[in-house]
């Protein structure tokens, strides 16, 4: 319907609907293993938070528990020392349209303190236990290096970016212990009206499709694992289609024979 000033309403309402309404949207990814391994091909699930990853030397994945922040999967890198191998490194850089929560954990007491550039920067900063811990949020083009010996070339002693100029810490000197680095929250910037479905929310709406077509009970739906094939019921209800058709040709042919 037009309005009184020439315009359509109908398509000015639905150019209205159709507005973005960008926010940041929480996302559950796991952990930093499951996240490292999808991005780098190991698992089939990928999702990308990251817009670069390098891991290198010894490191092992072992969980980061405290009652502060709870428990998580942990990247550790390991310290080796004069001619007893190559300690570990990491380079996590943040990708776009993504915020990401992390915190990095050292055996070196008092370092992420002494060695902060710009603690405005960061979420959460002390010691526990002997050791020492930093907390902050990457944006795009942040990053967090790690090298916990200096063994490696292109990735720093400790470097943390924020952002594309903000740095936490730069140029740090080496650690010289072990650090674990742990992701803590993930975020993206997306169109919180129309938000896209993500992988297993495709599959579960198309699992709740084939139960809407499938009659058998909730135990031998737990039973059945949602594999494919026809159920017992879908069966029966074709073969009685069958019956009620041969039925109906005898009847036929029976009036037929009284006609004549």
């Amino acid at each position: 319907m037009d309005s009184e000033d020439g315009y359509d309403d109908g398509i000015l309402r639905e150019k209205s609907k159709q507005e973005p309404n960008m926010a940041w949207v929480e996302k559950d990814l796991g952990g930093i293993k499951t996240i490292v391994e999808s991005q780098v091909g190991v698992t089939g699930y990928n999702t990308y938070p990251f817009q670069d990853i390098e891991v290198v030397g010894k490191y092992r994945w072992e969980d980061y528990n405290t009652t502060k922040y709870g428990k998580h999967q942990g990247l550790e890198l390991d310290n080796f020392g004069f001619l007893s191998g190559t300690s570990g490194a990491a380079h996590f850089k943040c990708g776009k349209n993504w915020k990401i929560q992390m915190l990095v954990y050292t055996e070196n007491y008092d370092y992420t303190e002494d060695n902060v550039d710009d603690d405005d920067l960061v979420d959460d900063i002390g010691n526990a236990l002997g050791d020492s811990y930093v907390v902050f949020t990457l944006t795009e083009d942040g990053y967090v290096s790690v090298d916990v010996n200096s063994d490696h070339t292109g990735i720093a002693n400790f470097n943390i970016r924020k952002d594309g100029s903000r740095f936490i810490f730069k140029d740090s000197p080496a650690v010289n212990n072990e650090a674990k680095l742990v992701v803590l929250k993930t975020w993206h910037w997306e169109d919180t009206n129309e938000p896209e479905d993500t992988e297993d929310e495709l599959w579960q709406e198309g699992n709740d499709d084939r139960n809407d077509n499938n009659n058998s009970d909730d135990d031998n739906d737990n039973n059945g694992g949602g594999g494919g094939g026809s159920s017992g019921t879908d069966d029966e209800i074709v073969l009685s289609d069958y019956l009620f058709f041969f039925a109906g040709l005898g009847l036929l042919a029976f009036a037929f024979g009284l006609l004549r």
